[in-house]
């Protein structure tokens, strides 16, 4: 089976359920992903509702550390994390705006994203 449920994959912050399968190392893990059941960041499931007339563009988000020391469980302090947004498609010249929401709650459902109750709005101008 090449697939699993995605009510199967949610555990708690000490990951003792789903994440409990997960072993060390790249490859192993791919069926147990860990994802919060109390706050969930990142996931698209069916996709995001997208106005006709000026539809948002792809964007990735990387960041330089995969490292996690603040989990509930560790001594570690957390740390500083540098992050790289890659935006496909961009028109030089043209002026875009990235919008963040710290309540999945509060993203729109309708696609009238710039109307809606955001946290943080970063507009930048595309260039070459």
């Amino acid at each position: 089976k090449l697939y699993r449920r995605f009510d199967s994959l949610v555990d708690d912050i000490f990951m003792t359920g789903n994440c409990s399968k997960a072993v060390p190392g790249l490859g192993h893990n791919e069926y147990y992903p860990c994802i919060s059941k109390y706050t969930d960041f990142g996931y698209a499931i069916t996709g995001v509702v997208e106005p006709t007339s000026s539809p948002s563009l792809p964007l990735s988000l990387s960041v330089d550390s995969f490292c996690e020391p603040d989990f509930p469980w560790s001594q570690e302090s957390p740390i500083q994390l540098t992050g790289t947004v890659t935006i496909q498609h961009l028109e030089q010249g043209r002026q875009y705006a990235i919008l963040r929401w710290d309540d999945y709650r509060r993203v729109p459902i309708d696609g009238n994203y710039l109307a809606s109750d955001y946290d943080r709005k970063y507009i930048f101008t595309a260039t070459g």
